[in-house]
């Protein structure tokens, strides 16, 4: 049975687990800055409960405290899913999964999560700043319609992503070495800021992303009523660049090593220019970047193969990175 089916069903009698982590956070060599986006190193708690499982897959969720205070409450809690292959070899490697602007429902992140779970790989999605539990019912519009609030949210989301990066390290299923990340569209974005920053994620496969956010915001038909707003402010691009500064991906960007990072673009995006995933690319060294003759929602059509490779990357040896 579908894992994507069966959330809708409570395990009977799953007793929950609790603890507390301890995390160690190591910043790349390159990332001069990545203080910024380095949480204190402080234990934290953590509570893990199964809300389903089939014959093959056990789907936990995961809570625990944001390490940013933000002014709402109920975005203080991190939210995650965890989905655990019952047959996998322990320990194996394992992926944290973060989703895009618009599954707003967590559907595809879910269906991701669960394949990969099936391919082997234990994977963690984890909810960003102000989506699902963590959206205050006040919030009417979303907070990528807002510099101010986009900014913050998306630091928070990374200081969130590593910790949940240092907890999934800890699991007895998981090699600590071979943890990973898979990132679609604002995932990848995000994703971007966690890899150049963050010395313990081992590779990672970005979806849909890349670099000069700025120019992002300037040309996608999906930012037009964000440009026009910004316009009525008075606002050009060299500000809006500067304002953006803090979460540009390519701010943490330099050469990893090699069989670290894969890239999946779309050549006729225009939400996500070519140029655009080309700049991440070179400035990470990536390994390689797949071009799919699509758009960028048109991926979603060869969503089985993009699957296919981001499991391939993951479960390489270490002596086969490249």
């Amino acid at each position: 049975m579908s894992i994507t089916l069966c959330m809708f069903l409570l395990a009977a009698d799953a007793a929950a687990e609790t603890g507390t982590c301890t995390p160690v956070f190591a910043n790349r060599p390159a990332a001069a800055d990545a203080a910024a986006v380095t949480p204190a190193a402080k234990p934290f708690a953590w509570r893990l409960e199964e809300t389903c499982r089939d014959d093959a897959v056990a789907v936990k969720r995961l809570t625990f405290p944001s390490p940013v205070a933000s002014p709402h409450e109920c975005n203080n809690t991190v939210w995650c899913e965890y989905y655990v292959p019952h047959a996998a070899p322990a320990p194996a490697p394992a992926a944290i999964v973060l989703h895009f602007l618009y599954d707003k429902d967590f559907r595809v992140t879910r269906f991701v999560c669960d394949s990969l779970a099936r391919r082997g790989i234990p994977a963690l999605m984890v909810k960003l700043a102000y989506y699902g539990e963590r959206r205050p019912p006040s919030m009417s519009s979303d907070v990528s319609s807002s510099l101010e609030m986009l900014v913050p949210a998306w630091l928070q989301s990374v200081q969130d992503v590593r910790c949940a990066l240092a907890w999934l390290r800890t699991r007895p299923e998981v090699d600590p070495h071979r943890a990973s990340l898979v990132g679609v569209s604002l995932g990848a974005f995000v994703g971007g800021l966690v890899l150049g920053a963050d010395a313990h994620l081992a590779r990672a496969v970005l979806v849909l992303g890349g670099g000069n956010l700025n120019e992002v915001l300037w040309t996608a038909p999906e930012t037009s009523r964000l440009r026009a707003a910004l316009r009525d402010r008075g606002l050009t691009r060299e500000a809006t660049r500067d304002m953006l500064a803090p979460i540009e991906p390519l701010r943490f960007a330099a050469p990893l090593p090699p069989g670290t990072l894969l890239m999946i673009n779309a050549r006729n995006d225009t939400t996500v220019p070519p140029a655009c995933a080309q700049a991440l690319a070179g400035a990470f060294k990536a390994d390689e970047v797949r071009w799919h003759d699509t758009t960028h929602t048109g991926l979603a059509a060869s969503l089985f193969v993009v699957l296919d490779a981001a499991a391939e990357f993951i479960k390489k040896p270490a002596t086969d990175r490249g």
